[in-house]
C-alpha cells in the first residue's frame, strides 16, 4: 500500500521552495537596479511630466518672438548689425535618451537622466534686395535633469525601500562637437501683483540640483498674474535671450530677454538679461530660459552654442 504524504507536508514544501527561489531573485536586485526600475515607471506616468519638452522643439525658423494661441506673431525689437538680417530661427531635431545614472549617497539616491536632442538650427535672412536664404547648423545638444530618492524601508526587497522624493529643474546645453561656452549663472522669478511688492519665487543658482517636492511642489502663479524674470549670464559678450513661457501641447509662446536697459533691465550691456509676461491660462505649464551665442543667430559662419535652464510652473484660478 502506498503511503500519502499528509497536505500539510506538501503545502511545506512548495512554501520552501518559492520562498527560497524568491528570496535568492531579491538579492539579485541592488539599489540602484531597483531605483532604476522606479524610474522606469516614473517615465511610464505622463501626469508627472519629467520630460516635458515643449520650448525647445520649434520644428522650424520662427519668429523671435510669437504666441501661437492668438496666431499674432510679429519680430519685436530691434535688429542688431551683423553678417546676416535674421527674420526667423528656430531647432529641429530628435529627442533620444541616451542614460539613467543612478547615485546612492546612503540613505538618498540621484537620479541623472540625459537625453540628446540632435538636428539642425535653422535661420531664414534676407539681404539688402529682400531675397530671403534657409541656413542650417548642425546641433547638439544633452537634454538633462535629475530626480531625489529617499531611503524609507530596510526590506529584504530593495524595490520596496525606496520612494520619489523629488525632481530638479532641468539643464539643456550644446555638447561637442558643438562649443559650449555659453553659461547661465544665476535666475530669479517674482510674481508681480499691482498693490504688492513683488514677491521672489524662485532664486536658482544650479539647476540640477534644485529639486522640487512632485506633482504640486512647483512656483505658484494666480490668474493674470505679471512674472518678472531676470538672468545672469557668466560674461558680457552678446547673447540672443529667449523665454519660452505658458506651454502646452496646443500654445506655445516665446519672447525676448533684454540687456539692453529697457525695463526690467537696469543696466545696458551688463550681461543681466530681464523680461515679463503675464500668465493668462491655467494649468501646469513649463518656462525655459535659452541663451544662444549672438553668432549662432546672426552669423552664417558661426557653429550652434547653447544653454537652457528649465522651470516647470502652475497657474491657479484665485489666491
Amino acid at each position: 500500500m502506498r503511503k500519502i504524504l499528509p497536505v500539510t507536508v506538501i503545502l511545506a514544501f512548495f512554501a520552501f521552495f518559492w520562498g527560497g527561489c524568491s528570496e535568492s531573485t531579491q538579492e539579485e536586485v541592488d539599489d540602484e537596479a531597483a531605483i532604476t526600475e522606479l524610474v522606469e515607471g516614473l517615465l511610464a506616468d505622463d501626469s508627472l511630466n519629467i520630460f516635458y519638452d515643449e520650448g525647445i522643439v520649434d520644428d522650424e525658423a520662427v519668429e523671435p518672438e510669437f504666441e501661437d494661441s492668438t496666431l499674432e506673431k510679429g519680430i519685436g525689437g530691434a535688429q542688431l548689425d551683423s553678417a546676416i538680417l535674421t527674420v526667423r530661427f528656430g531647432r529641429r531635431g530628435q529627442i533620444r535618451r541616451e542614460s539613467i545614472s543612478v547615485e546612492v549617497q546612503g540613505d538618498t539616491a540621484y537620479v541623472t537622466l540625459v537625453r540628446s536632442f540632435n538636428g539642425q538650427f535653422l535661420i531664414v535672412a534676407v539681404d539688402t534686395v529682400d531675397s530671403h536664404f534657409v541656413f542650417q547648423k548642425d546641433m547638439y545638444n544633452h537634454l538633462t535633469r535629475r530626480l531625489r530618492f529617499v531611503r524609507v524601508g530596510n526590506s529584504p526587497n530593495p524595490r520596496e525601500n525606496w520612494a520619489f522624493r523629488g525632481v530638479s529643474l532641468s539643464e539643456d546645453f550644446s555638447v561637442d562637437p558643438n562649443p559650449n561656452q555659453v553659461e547661465i549663472l544665476h535666475l530669479e522669478i517674482y510674481r508681480c501683483r499691482e498693490g504688492d511688492p513683488d514677491s521672489l519665487l524662485l532664486s536658482v543658482d544650479d539647476p540640477l540640483n534644485t529639486f522640487l517636492p512632485p506633482r504640486f511642489g512647483v512656483p505658484r502663479f494666480f490668474w493674470r498674474d505679471t512674472v518678472k524674470v531676470f538672468v545672469i549670464m557668466a560674461d558680457t559678450d552678446p547673447k540672443v535671450g529667449l523665454l519660452h513661457y505658458r506651454h502646452s501641447p496646443r500654445f506655445r509662446a516665446r519672447r525676448r530677454l533684454n540687456d539692453a536697459g529697457f525695463y526690467p533691465d537696469a543696466i545696458a550691456g551688463d550681461g543681466i538679461y530681464s523680461g515679463l509676461w503675464e500668465v493668462r491660462r491655467m494649468g501646469r505649464f513649463y518656462a525655459r530660459f535659452d541663451f544662444l551665442d549672438h553668432r549662432t543667430v546672426y552669423d552664417d559662419t558661426e557653429p550652434y552654442d547653447s544653454n537652457i535652464w528649465g522651470v516647470p510652473y502652475r497657474v491657479v484660478h484665485f489666491p
